[in-house]
């Protein structure tokens, strides 16, 4: 029957008022303590996520309101691991935790997959020790100091040495009190440089902030999400997210050091693909050690607390809606535009937005939008859709305005709106009264027969009077001359082009030179029969090519 328990100190782990309710008891077995708080002589003394917390709160009802969430919260190392773990998954753990029997706590909440090893030792702070004896008239195992990772006091900024009580000591169910005889600095302490102790510090003070600040459970993807997007902003990722994996690795191990690494056992290896670092990026498809994961959001963020309360989505064009910039819609410049894809530049390597509207038009720009007046900026229209073209209809067939007029009110270019009645095969004014809009256009509707082989004889003539001008280009270096004519031969005309081309050259030991004019005789011929005979003379480069 317990009849009192100790008031937790601040910061006090539960494991440490525990220890205390054993001395003040007056208990010399452990188990009896077990059978008082817990009901049961098998409870395992569990320093960071001790189970069977249901027993223990019922038993502590009677004189105090420590529910067993209270007792999860604020007095275990729960808070560190839960944010990181699925919800699913951080949810049975704390089931775990109020449970009698635990052995499968620390498999689910990830820490026996990790590489992170656990203090061996419990820590503390030589200054907090002092303090708390001063105050209270006894020491007391603080919580932070703890958690892994944790090496530096968040409030004196000095390293924890370790103390001589084991976390696992030889009797699994005995729980040890801090003491200043068992609270004493050795020699054999680890010694950081000023920087590294430092970076310690403000690491502290990350999982102190965590501790307490009651968040909820995350998705794995919901980090990744936020890493990519503060990976963009860094220049350290595309703007689809794909990750420029050795500039990260560079500027995460110039951030951190590795003098630091080493001793979170989280050094990173060039050598090794899937290293801890590349992975926590990507798609998760394992947990990572909560260490690690504040690791990543110092260095990108700066710190937790400004990870956690911005909203670090990537969002180039801002937040949605998006403005529909169809002239002839109702909605014009109103922000209904909800459907917008991100691809990626392949020259400039900058965000490209298509924004697609219900009125059917597509357009796209290169971003990220930096000004007001970007959002009304258009780089590129994919397709008009049926309300342009019907206003473009009504507006020639129906108003009869003339073709500036119709491009004035559409905000278009006045080829376009040439190029799209005569692909609508509209009847036009300014192609009936011959008025001074008329504007020929210089682009033919698709599907023109006889603009398709005016354009391939144009080519082909302008490709051979190059080899001609100039036998001894390569076939690169005449593409490099005419590019224009080189891309439509090679879309529309391929065959050709292959065969009315220089062939690699390779030297050949011992043979002869390639003859200049055997070469123009070869191109002059084909350029006679590509014009079909209609051009008379000879080859402009030499008088005796012909006989």
């Amino acid at each position: 029957m317990v009849s009192f328990f100790p008031k937790p100190y601040p910061d006090e782990i539960l494991y440490s008022v525990i220890a205390r309710y054993q001395i003040r008891s007056g208990n010399t077995s452990p188990k009896v303590t077990l059978r008082e708080l817990f009901n049961s002589a098998t409870t395992v003394a569990t320093a960071d996520l001790p189970s069977n917390l249901n027993s223990l709160s019922e038993s502590l009802q009677p004189f105090s309101n420590y529910t067993v969430e209270v007792l999860i919260e604020r007095y275990t190392l729960y808070p560190f691991y839960s944010v990181f773990l699925p919800p699913n998954r951080a949810t049975r753990v704390k089931e775990s935790l109020k449970a009698e029997c635990g052995s499968d706590i620390h498999t689910r909440a990830g820490i026996m997959a990790s590489s992170v090893t656990m203090p061996r030792y419990f820590r503390f702070c030589p200054n907090c020790l002092k303090e708390d004896l001063q105050k209270y008239g006894e020491a007391y195992w603080h919580r932070l100091h703890q958690t892994p990772g944790a090496l530096v006091c968040p409030v004196h900024a000095v390293a924890l040495p370790d103390s001589i009580v084991p976390v696992q000591g030889f009797n699994k169910h005995e729980y040890q009190a801090a003491s200043p005889e068992n609270c004493l600095i050795t020699h054999n302490q680890p010694i950081y440089s000023n920087d590294t102790l430092e970076k310690f510090w403000r690491l502290a003070q990350d999982i102190s902030w965590l501790m307490n600040s009651k968040l909820s459970a995350q998705e794995p993807d919901w980090f990744r999400r936020r890493y990519i997007a503060l990976l963009i902003e860094k220049g350290l990722a595309t703007a689809t997210g794909r990750v420029h994996q050795k500039r990260l690795l560079d500027n995460f191990m110039f951030f951190y050091g590795r003098e630091m690494l080493e001793a979170l056992d989280s050094m990173v290896d060039y050598e090794e693909e899937h290293n801890w670092v590349f992975g926590i990026v990507r798609k998760h498809r394992k947990s990572f050690h909560p260490m690690r994961h504040l690791l990543m959001i110092r260095f990108l963020a700066g710190s937790i607390e400004e990870f956690f309360n911005i909203d670090y989505d990537y969002k180039p064009f801002g937040d949605g809606h998006w403005l529909c910039l169809n002239a002839a819609a109702n909605h014009y410049l109103q922000p209904v535009v909800t459907e917008l894809a991100i691809s990626l530049c392949c020259d400039t390597k900058k965000p490209v937005g298509t924004f697609r509207c219900s009125c059917g038009m597509i357009y796209c720009r290169t971003g990220p939008d930096e000004t007001e007046d970007d959002k009304y900026r258009i780089g590129k229209i994919k397709a008009y859709g049926q309300v342009w073209e019907q206003k473009l209809r009504e507006l020639v067939e129906i108003q009869r305005l003339g073709l500036r007029a119709t491009a004035r009110r559409l905000k278009v270019d006045a080829r376009t709106v040439n190029r799209y009645a005569l692909r609508l095969n509209l009847n036009t004014s300014w192609q009936s009264f011959q008025d001074n809009e008329i504007v020929q256009s210089p682009e033919q509707p698709e599907g023109d027969v006889n603009s398709t082989g005016e354009s391939e004889t144009r080519h082909r003539q302008k490709w051979l009077t190059l080899q001609l001008e100039h036998p001894e280009a390569s076939k690169t270096t005449l593409r490099q001359m005419a590019p224009a004519t080189y891309a439509w031969l090679y879309k529309h005309d391929r065959e050709w082009l292959n065969q009315n081309s220089p062939t690699l050259k390779v030297p050949v030991p011992g043979a002869s030179q390639f003859c200049k004019k055997a070469r123009e005789r070869e191109v002059y011929s084909r350029f006679l029969l590509a014009n079909k005979g209609r051009l008379g003379g000879c080859c402009p480069n030499c008088d005796n090519l012909i006989s």
